[in-house]
């Protein structure tokens, strides 16, 4: 589905240029970007199905050849979030630890070890 309307995108977006309504309901570039990562992050699955769909009655072992590749896979990407998380969460703290001390009902229960209490007790 999502490589058909890949196909079909230049006529879109032409239809889309000369068409107010169609023009307000058309995705928007942060949408188009997240299909096209959608697409990435699933294609090796799909090559999966259709390569066993091609046969008419799967064995084990059709299956048991797919599913280390899957499970492989599988581990790239969660590796890949984790290393984006580990990337971004120390942004996230610094900024949220003083927005948690302002807020009369969290104030230090937010914080999880006592070092970031310590912390956050010395922002005070």
């Amino acid at each position: 589905m999502l490589e058909k309307w890949k196909r079909m995108e230049p006529a879109l977006n032409l239809l889309a240029a000369d068409n107010p309504n169609v023009r307000q309901r058309y995705l928007t570039d942060f949408d188009c970007i997240n299909i096209d990562d959608t697409m990435v992050l699933l294609s090796p699955i799909e090559r999966v199905i259709r390569f066993l769909s091609a046969f008419s009655y799967p064995t084990h072992g059709d299956i048991r050849v797919c599913f280390p590749t899957i499970h492989a896979y599988f581990l790239i990407v969660t590796d890949a979030i984790y290393q984006k998380l580990s990337n971004h969460w120390p942004i996230m703290s610094e900024s949220s630890q003083l927005s948690s001390l302002l807020d009369p009902r969290v104030k230090f229960s937010a914080f999880e070890n006592e070092i970031e209490r310590t912390n956050a007790k010395i922002w005070r």
